[in-house]
């Protein structure tokens, strides 16, 4: 995939939120600022999760293309998506393709799941695929296409369901604004 070459041109925005006192449910984001940075450098549709389930505080980063975007939830300021700092992430991808079984790792590593791809349906009623796949850590990734752009939700060393919970998040929303003007 591209996301190598989108990690060079990765900006990062200081957005930091604390939610206190209750048992971790979602950090919120900052929705218009991350529009605000995207806008002008994509022309793809944005969408942006308004928060992101099972973190406390976020730090938002992001990579921007005219036809790709990535928006990475990190643990720290300055992680840029970084492995160690970053706990997952959404992408666009117009154009983008599915992984498929031939993408995956075939050899079972002791004590690490097998890659899978199974396919799921979000509350909405669209159809995608959860994958699971796993190095030295694991990806839970969810993916849907819609109107020719490849989605992805991905989450290090998450679940199904809580990939699936930040899927269903952004297509709860509503496309927020074309790209470029």
């Amino acid at each position: 995939m591209r996301y190598t070459h989108m990690l060079r041109a990765l900006a990062t925005l200081p957005l930091l939120f604390w939610v206190s006192g209750a048992p971790i449910s979602a950090a919120p984001i900052a929705v218009e600022q991350v529009i605000a940075e995207l806008q002008p450098q994509t022309d793809l549709p944005i969408w942006v999760p308004d928060e992101v389930p099972e973190m406390e505080e976020v730090y938002i980063s992001f990579y921007t293309a005219p036809d790709a975007y990535s928006i990475y939830f990190d643990y720290v300021p300055d992680c840029g998506g970084a492995t160690a700092c970053n706990y997952g992430s959404f992408m666009a991808e117009q154009n983008g393709q599915f992984l498929t079984i031939d993408d995956l790792n075939p050899t079972v590593r002791q004590g690490m799941p097998q890659d899978k791809i199974v396919p799921i349906r979000f509350e909405n009623g669209m159809s995608g695929q959860f994958v699971n796949t796993c190095g030295a850590y694991c990806m839970a990734r969810v993916q849907w296409r819609l109107g020719g752009i490849l989605y992805s939700a991905v989450i290090k060393n998450g679940t199904q369901e809580a990939t699936v919970e930040l899927a269903n998040i952004v297509l709860q929303g509503e496309e927020r604004r074309s790209g470029r003007s």
